[in-house]
């Protein structure tokens, strides 16, 4: 839920910002960093960054449209563009046996495939 919701985030930052956003991930979290939008006369925008470390005894690995082998990531940005434009990934949530994978749109940065495995 956390990683579907800092993507959520980090496509309407760089759509309302106009300013490339980010999720960059790391092996034992992921973390969220953009800019809003400032109200202020000077209209410089506001830095936001949001940390989500995984939950204690899971792992993830993840794949992407140009290297298609998964792996675990490694200080690595998935960008979204203030066109709302992404790069397709999919993540895959490990504890123990059981997994969660989300797959999410280039398009539209949201999940477009779910799968599920519960031992």
């Amino acid at each position: 839920a956390d990683f579907e919701k800092a993507a959520r985030t980090a496509r309407a930052l760089a759509i309302e910002s106009g300013y490339p956003s980010e999720v960059f991930l790391e092996k034992k979290g992921f973390s969220l960093r953009g800019y809003r939008p400032s109200h202020d006369e000077e209209g410089v925008p506001d830095r936001v960054e949001h940390r989500y470390p995984l939950a204690g005894g899971s792992t993830w690995q993840i794949r992407s449209w140009l290297r298609e082998r998964w792996r675990t990531p490694d200080a690595e940005r998935w960008v979204f563009q203030p066109s709302g434009l992404v790069e397709p990934l999919t993540a895959r949530f490990i504890r123990g046996d059981a997994f969660i994978e989300l797959s999410f749109n280039p398009l539209t940065g949201e999940p477009e495939q779910e799968k599920y495995f519960f031992p």
